[in-house]
């Protein structure tokens, strides 16, 4: 996992560093080979079959979601489990709306707990604990 997180930090660090270069929002994001996984779960909220696939982002082991049918046995917005990568199926208590929404508070709480991280390393005596957070963000 360590080597894994070591991968996606250096690949977001030059991300960054690309985008820090581009001061135009729609250039920056528009890029041959660039996925913009934050615009791409804002743009389609209302299409969790297309948010669907950052939730593995989030959620270790998290291969697809089941989502209810509509009358035209289409999938609806609503999901109602979730499939590991070996198949095992996890229903939800009740069916989740705004998959979106999931995703983005999944965010939040993960930047949140790195705010709270280094906070705790500038109490611990690390003085350059916010310029080394601020660098990562």
């Amino acid at each position: 996992d360590s080597r894994r997180f070591e991968g996606i930090d250096a690949d977001f660090k030059e991300l960054a560093n690309a985008v820090q270069q581009t001061p135009n929002v729609v250039e920056a994001t528009n890029k041959v080979g660039l996925f913009a996984d934050l615009l791409d779960i804002l743009s389609n909220g209302t299409n969790p079959q297309q948010v669907e696939k950052h939730l593995s982002k989030l959620f270790d082991n998290m291969a697809k979601m089941q989502f209810d049918a509509d009358e035209e046995e289409r999938p609806a917005q609503s999901a109602v489990g979730v499939f590991s990568r070996e198949e095992e199926y996890v229903p939800f208590s009740q069916p989740c709306e705004y998959t979106g929404q999931v995703a983005l508070t999944c965010t939040q709480i993960w930047w949140t707990s790195d705010v709270g991280m280094a906070f705790s390393r500038l109490e611990e005596g690390y003085d350059n604990a916010m310029k080394e957070f601020h660098r990562k963000q």
